[in-house]
């Protein structure tokens, strides 16, 4: 995906949106962005979204950038981002069926079974700075660094008992799933920008190097409800409980060096 923001302007714009859709949907959104002076510039966007959503899966987001851009003179630049992301999303554990995937007659397509205590939260911080040197036509330099964290909590019941007798459908303690993965990163670029000529062939070359670290902790754990193996007759009700039962950690640190020639 590339995602393409609305930059700093060398005037002062502003634009707000409102929305409303089915299932209860509301979204809004608000930019402003202009001079500070002849040399700086801004950004700054809002938006939230608020849904029922289908099947009563639940959505509630918020989101906040701002862009600073500095130009002190023609050959140089410099550009400051960052951008907040808060999102709960609510549950669902799809539709029960056969065991061959076939419907079950008597079960409601429609109807969420998902329990109500379950989520989706999502929770990222994004920022980069930005320098470029431009000598002349035939060389630029380009410097960025970047950073990433992001947190993904995820909680659900991914295991419903169909009891095809009782038309019932139940859950039991050992039903429920849990992690959470969090991811710190941080990326820098070097870029030297070349334009030649060699035997009468143009041209436009890049020769750069690149250093990453990254952690990734995840934890993982089951979920309990009750006090015992009992069925769940209410879906939705029980207090839940968190056993972390396992713990992983990627980290990395890499570097790389690339050249690209386009002629």
């Amino acid at each position: 995906i590339n995602v393409i923001r609305k930059r700093p302007t060398y005037e002062t714009h502003g634009d707000a949106k409102y929305t409303i859709g089915s299932y209860n949907t509301h979204n809004a959104t608000v930019g402003i962005g202009g001079p500070i002076t002849d040399k700086i510039r801004y950004r700054m966007d809002f938006g939230t979204l608020n849904t029922d959503g289908f099947k009563g899966v639940k959505e509630k987001s918020s989101n906040a950038s701002v862009m600073v851009e500095f130009t002190p003179n023609e050959k140089n630049a410099f550009e400051v981002f960052y951008q907040y992301d808060n999102a709960l999303f609510g549950p669902d554990t799809g539709v029960p069926a056969n065991d061959n995937g076939t419907p079950i007659s008597w079960i409601d397509p429609l109807f969420n079974y998902a329990n109500n205590q379950d989520y989706l939260k999502y929770e990222k911080h994004e920022a980069y700075f930005k320098y470029k040197y431009k000598h002349s036509r035939n060389y630029q330099l380009d410097l960025k660094a970047s950073y990433l964290n992001d947190d993904y909590d995820y909680l659900m019941d991914e295991v419903l008992f169909i009891d095809n007798d009782t038309k019932k459908v139940s859950r039991r303690n050992y039903g429920g799933y849990h992690f959470n993965r969090l991811t710190d990163l941080f990326v820098a670029n070097l870029d030297h920008n070349l334009r030649f000529e060699t035997g009468g062939i143009k041209h436009r070359a890049i020769i750069g190097n690149q250093i990453s670290t990254m952690d990734k902790p995840s934890y993982y754990g089951a979920i309990s409800v009750g006090e015992n193996d009992a069925d769940i007759a209410n879906l939705g009700l029980g207090q839940k409980k968190l056993n972390i039962n396992k713990w992983q950690s990627i980290k990395e640190i890499s570097t790389a060096i690339y050249f690209q020639d386009w002629v």
